[in-house]
Order: structure tokens, then sequence, then C-alpha cells
């Protein structure tokens, strides 16, 4: 069988888009700060495919995400006037757009085949984890992934299920790669020392149990307990220093006392402010003359995605943001629990622990509306959306 070419207006822009695709999403595992030229390539594509090709039809999902997006923008964008500051809005039009560009992603390429996303996903993951395991110890500048320890938190415990759902399934000798990858990767979240990282990956497996066997739901708990106890009592990289510090400082820690100065001054708001928020950048002017952290630290945002969407949208985004997030969740755990197919089940449970995981620790450490966290969110959410598209008509009685 020849092997046929990609026709200039049919089928290159739908192979552009995956090549797009596919290097934004390496160029985020590797935090190296390529992935604007990815993004421009996949606007570029997306385009194309709407002017040159038949695109698939958009079903209630898609829309719903890109109304959700555009909404969101418009309003931040109004409410913030002349005041606006930061990239919030910028990072938020290209997540929407990545998402939108997913469900354009072709089914068959050129010639016929499916494109082999599990493969190009699983090479992708055992680079950047090695990478990350041969680079983490010079720092690299603190650049990159490494410019906060978050960030690097928040690449483990979101690559640590797709380690194990690859090592769950490969049916070769990559597994045992999989496998070693798994344990560097937990190496790399523990060496962060990162609270909100180890309670990310405690909220992933604890996310996952209601779907697993009667056998893996108790090797699962059994590991839940066992091995932070290990770590805890053994004294190894530090765990129990930031357990104990945790305990014994609870109300004085950073985060409780950005929360309260936060609601403090969102009790000053006018109606107006309070029904549809302050918009884009307004968090990081208003907060610097009452944070005690000013001088030391200006901080752009309340380490809280409630305070957050309420001070920037008010209780109009605050009240979308939430059904948003709840419908998803529910969605995703309804598909999974109901699909027939073991893999599919697998799949699920997979995305499950990754949106459990993401969803914690970007909570605490990172801006809703911000690249750090919307461009992952935006890969994790594209695959459930395909995961629906899939599943929904599979499930069982």
């Amino acid at each position: 069988m020849a092997l046929r070419l990609p026709r200039l207006n049919g089928d290159l822009f739908p192979l552009l888009l995956l090549l797009s695709v596919y290097g934004f999403a390496l160029s985020l595992l590797l935090g190296r700060g390529s992935y604007k030229p990815c993004l421009y390539l996949c606007g570029y594509a997306t385009l194309g495919i709407l002017a040159f090709t038949r695109p698939p039809r958009l079903d209630r999902d898609i829309l719903a995400v890109v109304g959700l997006g555009t909404l969101l923008l418009g309003q931040g964008l109004a409410m913030a006037g002349d005041k606006l500051w930061g990239s919030a809005h910028t990072a938020l039009f290209g997540a929407t757009l990545l998402v939108f560009a997913l469900r354009l992603l072709p089914e068959r390429l050129a010639w016929g085949r499916p494109p082999p996303h599990a493969a190009i996903a699983a090479a992708f993951l055992l680079v950047a984890v090695l990478a990350h395991a041969l680079a983490y110890p010079l720092k690299l500048n603190h650049a990159g992934l490494y410019s906060n320890l978050h960030y690097l938190a928040l690449f483990s415990v979101t690559t640590l299920p797709l380690l194990f759902y690859f090592a769950a399934t490969i049916q070769s000798r990559l597994r045992w790669l999989c496998i070693l990858a798994l344990v560097v990767d937990f190496w790399l979240l523990l060496k962060t020392q990162s609270r909100p990282g180890y309670l990310a990956l405690l909220a992933s497996a604890l996310a996952s149990l209601p779907f697993l066997s009667r056998r893996c739901q108790f090797i699962a708990l059994g590991s839940i307990v066992l091995l932070p106890l290990g770590l805890y009592f053994s004294g190894l990289f530090g765990f129990a220093a930031r357990v104990d510090d945790l305990a014994a400082n609870f109300l004085k820690e950073e985060r409780m006392i950005i929360w309260r100065e936060t609601w403090a001054m969102q009790l000053r708001s006018p109606s107006l402010e309070w029904a549809f928020g302050h918009g884009f950048g307004a968090y990081f002017w208003n907060y610097q003359p009452i944070s005690s952290y000013h001088g030391k630290e200006d901080f752009t945002f309340p380490h809280n995605y409630f305070l957050e969407v309420l001070y920037s949208h008010g209780l109009l985004g605050l009240t979308l943001v939430t059904l948003a997030y709840a419908s998803f969740f529910w969605k995703l755990a309804t598909t999974t629990w109901r699909c027939r197919d073991q893999a599919g089940t697998r799949f699920g449970i997979m995305l499950i622990s990754v949106a459990s995981a993401e969803l914690v620790q970007s909570f605490l450490t990172l801006p809703l509306f911000s690249r750090h966290q919307l461009y992952p969110f935006g890969l994790l959410l594209g695959a459930s959306l395909y995961y629906f598209r899939k599943h929904t008509l599979h499930e069982r009685p």
C-alpha cells in the first residue's frame, strides 16, 4: 500500500495541529518555556481546519467550555478596565483555544492510521522524568520548573498517575521503564518537600479508590497509610519536620494569613464588585497596601480558588466556576463507573487521579487564571472530553 502524502488544504492543517499539540505537551513537561510557538501554530492550524476542511460536529461539552471561557474572559476584562494587570486574560484565552483545538484533532492520519497518542505520551513522560532527574541537582539557574518548588511538585503529582497507568497497561519490557520512572518521579516530589504536593498525591489516591477492585483497594489503602507513616518515623526527606511545622503553626501558616486578609478586603467591596468582581489584576493592586508580607513578597493571588474567583469575577463567576468543576468531576466519575470496557475504566481512573491531584495542588499554590494552571488543565480537559465522547455510549446498564 503506497504512502499517501498530506494534501495542502485537506490533511496538512490537521497534521500541523497534531504536531503543535505534541510540541505543546512536551514543552509543559520539560518546563523550558517553548510553549508559545506551539500555541501559535495550534491557533494557525485551528483556523486552517475551520477554513479549509469540514470540522467535526461540536457537542454540548465543548460548546460549554468555550462559552464559559469566553464569558469569564470578557467579564474579567470589562471589570478590570484600565487597571488591567498581568497575563491572566492571555492564559485564559490560550487555554480556551487549546481545549477547542483538541476537539479538532484528527481521528486518523493521512495514511489511514489513528494518531499514536498513547505511545507519544508514554515516551514524553519517560523523557521528561529522566530529564528532571538529571537536571534537578543542577537546578538550571532556578529556571522553568525549578523557579518554584510547587511547579515541580505539580509536575510530579500529575505525572505519577499517568506513569502508573502506563505501568499497568503496557505489556512489554517498557513497563519496567515506567516503574523506574514512577520511583524517580516520587523521589522528585519528596525532594520538593511541598506539603500541598503531599496532600495532592493523597487526594489522587483516595479519589481512585471507589473505582478499584476490592484487592486493589486494600493495596491502595495500605500504601496510603504505611507510606506516610514510614516517611514520618524514618525522618527521610524532611517529611516529619514539614508535618510537625504545619501542626504547630497552622493558624500562623502563610496561606491562613493571606486568606484572612483577602476576606477582610473582599468585605469592603461595593455591591457591583460583589456581583461581578473587580476584574483581572485588581487583586495585585488592592492587596499590597494591607498585606502583612508587603516589602518581603508581593502576592498576586490569594492561594485559594474560591477567594480568587470571588474577587476577580464576583459571585456570578464563582458560581459558574464551581458548577463547572462540579459538573466536570461528576461526569468523569459517572462515565468511569458505567464504562463496560476495562481499558476505558482504567483510562477514566487515571483521569480522575490526575484531575484530583491537579486541583488540590494548584488550588493551594497557583492562580486559577495562570498558564501554569490553565495549560496543563487544558490538556487534561481535552483528554477528558475525548473520553466522554468515546465511552458515554458504551456504559454499563
